[in-house]
This record gives structure tokens, C-alpha cells and sequence, in this order.
């Protein structure tokens, strides 16, 4: 449909989920097909460099059949240090290689984690323990071992030692994208004993064995030590990615070597509390690394939520809403790695989540190194946010400081994605745009399509109006929901010429999304645009 030029989509009623390389399942078909609305999908492939291949959605815990989802770029294969390693000295690594093999008849590509909830049953005798499960990841029935210990270290190194020999010379070498780092010091993620469980009479000590008192500063050494061996093993053939809250840490945690790593790409971050927007501080700190690193340097960033999006809310956001700003945040910060849980991919039929991942797989992976001038587009998702991350989220464009607009919550209705935050102008105001550089310069002499999201609330009406000069009149109704408008650009030199390359005028008070850029060629390719702009576009 259009009105005045402008080419609206209602995005309630469009998914948009391919890329060019790959075929929907039958099985999708004929659920889509159910839809009672226009079905497109996305045809847009990231081909700009081989890694590319892998950015965008990546599944965590779910059914294998999600795996062969078309918007889905990889998954992960998890297994115990306990299977791994049934006896001392022995390993088992026939389940990785079955779940490898599974990935590469499938095409896609896999992280592989080794996790230490189940610890060999062996270490028990080995090493002192705590009969307490310190944390929910210990799964152990005998408890906590001392993994500060010597002897503990010493089978962590056989371990990985094994395990990078084998990988190295595995037929699915190059099915595997990246290898996680796992502390499995205390469960797989947690390390650190509480004041209250350090004391010798709290641990059950082997005979024969000694018993090493617990220090923060033999905490520190064996964080140093975990990240220093997965990066002398693994990190001339594999992506390993470091945990965040490790780089984040104020002790000294990662060797030089893995600094540098970091700041060239050889090395990558990961985290598993990935949200709408952080909530504490310390994971506000794992954002900062992302933003350090991902979005202003060249560091590859995996994010895996903190839950699924029913769970991730908290009653603060619809779960589609939770599901799409947190994906939001994660690009924002520079991720290239989107994991989420298969409870939430089994949502790919409701029109909100197929377009939130679409739109991750669109844009994943563009904000980091050199990749922005072959961006697909740029975007702001307006906001004000909480405590320990404010302001919009932003893509390869700004918001320029210094107009009056009003930031809001939970706007519009829950079932759609966009209102969890918003930013309101008031009528005679004005919010102005500026692209980043190197994407502007991208773009200059190419077709590009500016599109805005708006609430469709007492009939608003707003101008939009280029640097180039293209300017359109948009007058809405009063539908109550939330309506994004296309406005299709020829070619221009102008982006980045002047103070600002979008102004948005208010002639009511207008409630806004976003605005986005995005090149017309990639909206052509996947089914969502028209080659041409409108005959009566200024």
C-alpha cells in the first residue's frame, strides 16, 4: 500500500526470513502459507567475506529440527568434561564427532563447549571437594572439587589437550566456527568460594592428598591460567572466545597475548546474559567489553541470552518485545553472534519473532572492523533506557543532541514488537540524523530507501526530508498500532555533506521507532522494495 509516496509496510502482517543461498523447508511453506496476511521473505546474503557466513542467529538449547530453520546460521555442540573424560587418561570424543557430522550434513556450523557441570568421577578421589553444590551448575552428586588445585589444573590440561589434537585432525574441522571458553572451575561458568565454605573442615580431602587453602589471588591465577591455555591451544586453527566478564574483570585475567588477540580479531568474546538492556552492573561491564572491542573495534562477539524471552521480561516487555530489543542491544554493541533459545526460534511463526531475526540476520556482524561500508544499512531504535545503559541503540547512524523529543515506555500494543521504548516529538519539533562516515561514504552515488516507524496514534503527521533535498509529507490515521513507511531515494552524493542527513519534522506530536537506511539493492533482492523511487517523491 502507499499514501503520499511513501510505500507503507505493516509489519504485523509481513515476515521477512530468507536470504538468496537458502530454501525454506517444505514444512515452513505450509505453515506460512496459513498466514492471513502477505507473506515476503528476505533474500539478503551477507557475502562480503567468507566468516560472513555465520553471522546473524545461532540456536541454544532446543530440538535439532531447529537447526535446519533457513534464518538459522549455526548451533552448538555442549558436552560434559565427563563424557569426555570417563577415566583418567581416556577419552571419549564420539558424540562430538556425531553432532559435528549432524552440522555438516546440514550445511551450518557449530560452537563447540565443553562443559564441567558433571565432573569425572575420578577427580573425586584425586582432588579435595566441598559435598556442597556451591552453585545450581554443579551437577555432581560427591560436590564441589578444588579447582585452584594442582592436580585438578593438571587434568583441565589433559583435557584440552586431547581435545584440540582432535579437532585439529577432525574431518569437520571446518564445520566448527568458534571454541568456547569454559572456566568449569565451579559448574561450567562460575568460579570463587564464599567466605562461609573456604575453611579446611568444610572439604572432604582423598587420602594422600594435600589440601590447598582457597585466595581470591588463586582464583585470579587459575581465570589467567584457563584463558592463557585455550588460547596457546586452540587459537591458531579456531575463533576462541574469551568470556566477557573476564576481559571486564579489574584483576588481571587474560594474558597479553589474548589482549592483543582481541584487538586484532584473532580472538572473540562471549557472554551468556545477553538482555533487553543490562540490569546490573556487571553485566553492564560484559556490554562495555562488547561496545570496546565489537562495535568500535574488530573483535568477534558471541551474546547468548540470559533466558528465553518469556523469562527474559519480567513482566517489563511482551516477550516479542523482550525478544526483539534484546536482540536490538546485542547489535548495537557490535555482536555478530546472535544465540537464542529454541523455545523462542519455535516462534518463527508469529510475524513478530521471524521479523526480529530476520533483522538480526540482516544486520549482524556490520558494525565491527572494516565491515560498516558494506553494511546493508544503518538504523537508530530510539530510547532513553535505564540505569547502566541509556540512550538510543544505535547502528552505523546517530540521533543529533539538542532537539526537544520526549522518551517513553510501553507503547502501543504488546503483541508487536516496537513499544517497549519510544521517543515522542512534539508537534513544531524536529529530530535530526547524522549517518556514520564510513557508511555514508559507502552509499554515495547508490539507490537507498529511508524507512520510519512511527505510532499510528491520533492521526499523526510528520515530514521527512534528506540532506540530497528529497522530502515527503506523511499524514496517518488512527489505528493504534505501530506502521512503518518506506521512502525509496535515487542516488545521491549528498550523505555526510552537511550537519545532518535525516530531519523528521513534527506537525503533531509524533511517537517514533526508528529510522533506518537501508540500501534499495538489498531490499530488491529480497522481495521488499521496488526498484524505482515514487514519481511524485520531491
Amino acid at each position: 500500500m502507499s499514501a503520499g509516496g511513501f510505500i507503507l509496510r505493516f509489519t504485523s502482517n509481513t515476515v521477512y526470513l530468507m536470504r538468496i543461498q537458502r530454501l525454506l523447508l517444505p514444512l515452513i511453506f505450509s505453515l506460512v502459507l496459513l498466514l492471513p496476511c502477505s507473506v515476503l521473505f528476505s533474500l539478503d546474503a551477507n557475502a562480503q567475506q567468507d566468516s560472513s557466513a555465520t553471522w546473524g542467529i545461532h540456536k541454544i538449547w532446543g530440538s535439532n529440527e531447529l537447526d535446519e530453520l533457513p534464518f538459522v546460521r549455526g548451533g552448538y555442540v555442549a558436552i560434559e568434561w565427563a563424557d569426555l573424560n570417563p577415566s583418567p587418561g581416556v577419552f571419549n570424543f564420539s558424540v562430538l564427532d556425531s553432532e559435528l557430522a549432524r552440522y555438516d550434513a546440514l550445511g551450518k556450523k557449530a560452537q563447540v563447549i565443553v562443559r564441567g557441570s558433571y565432573k569425572p568421577d575420578f577427580l573425586f578421589k584425586e582432588v579435595p571437594y566441598n559435598p556442597k553444590k556451591l552453585t545450581l551448575q554443579v551437577d555432581n552428586e560427591q560436590g564441589t572439587l578444588q579447582y585452584w588445585h594442582p592436580t585438578y589444573k593438571t587434568r583441565h590440561q589433559q583435557l584440552l589437550e586431547a581435545l584440540a589434537d582432535h579437532l585439529k585432525n577432525s574431518p569437520y574441522k571446518s564445520v566448527i566456527y568458534s571454541i568456547r571458553q569454559s572456566l568449569n572451575a565451579v559448574g561450567t561458568e562460575h568460579s570463587g568460594i564464599e567466605e562461609s565454605e573456604r575453611a579446611q573442615s568444610k572439604w572432604v580431602v582423598p587420602p594422600g592428598v594435600e589440601f590447598v587453602p582457597y585466595t581470591d589471588a588463586r582464583n585470579d591465577a587459575y581465570s589467567f591460567w584457563v584463558s592463557e591455555t585455550y588460547y596457546d591451544l586452540f587459537a591458531n586453527d579456531f575463533l576462541v572466545l574469551i568470556r566477557s566478564n573476564v576481559a571486564a574483570s579489574t584483576s588481571k585475567l587474560l594474558p597479553d597475548t589474548v589482549i592483543a588477540g582481541l584487538k586484532s580479531g584473532k580472538v572473540g568474546l562471549m557472554h551468556t546474559t545477553s538482555m533487553a538492556e543490562p540490569t546490573s552492573r556487571s553485566t553492564y561491564g560484559q556490554y562495555e567489553e562488547h561496545i570496546k572491542y565489537g562495535k568500535n573495534g574488530a573483535t568477534p562477539v558471541y551474546a547468548e541470552p540470559v533466558s528465553s524471552s518469556t523469562k527474559g521480561s519480567h513482566g517489563d516487555q511482551s516477550p516479542p518485545q523482550w525478544n526483539y530489543w534484546r536482540i536490538l542491544s546485542d547489535l548495537f554493541a557490535g555482536v555478530t553472534y546472535i544465540s537464542v533459545y529454541g523455545s523462542d526460534l519455535d516462534d518463527y511463526r508469529d510475524i513478530e519473532y521471524a521479523a526480529a531475526f530476520n533483522f538480526a540476520d540482516r544486520y549482524a556482524g556490520y558494525q565491527t572492523g572494516k565491515n560498516p561500508a558494506a553494511s546493508p544499512g544503518a538504523w537508530v531504535a530510539l530510547r532513553a533506557g535505564g540505569e547502566y545503559l541509556t540512550g538510543d541503540y544505535t547502528f552505523l547512524m546517530n540521533r543529533i543532541a539538542g532537539d526537544k523529543n520526549e522518551a517513553l515506555k510501553s507503547v502501543g500494543p504488546e503483541w508487536q514488537r516496537f513499544g517497549a521504548w519510544a521517543r515522542r516529538v512534539p508537534a513544531g519539533g524536529r529530530m535530526r540524523f547524522r549517518l556514520d562516515t564510513r557508511f555514508a561514504n559507502a552509499i554515495a552515488g547508490q539507490g537507498v530507501t529511508l524507512r520510519v516507524t512511527y505510532f499510528d496514534s491520533r492521526n499523526p503527521r510528520f515530514s521527512v526530508r534528506t540532506e540530497s533535498g528529497a522530502s515527503q509529507n506523511l499524514r496517518g490515521s488512527a489505528t493504534g498500532t505501530w506502521k512503518t513507511i518506506d521512502m525509496p531515494l535515487g542516488s545521491s552524493s549528498a550523505w555526510g555533506q552537511g550537519d545532518a542527513d535525516i530531519t523528521i519534522s513534527a506537525t503533531t506530536d509524533v511517537t517514533f521507532h526508528m529510522v533506518e537506511v537501508v540500501r534499495t539493492s538489498v531490499l530488491i533482492a529480497a522481495g521488499e522494495a521496488s526498484p524505482e523511487p515514487p514519481a511524485n517523491l520531491k
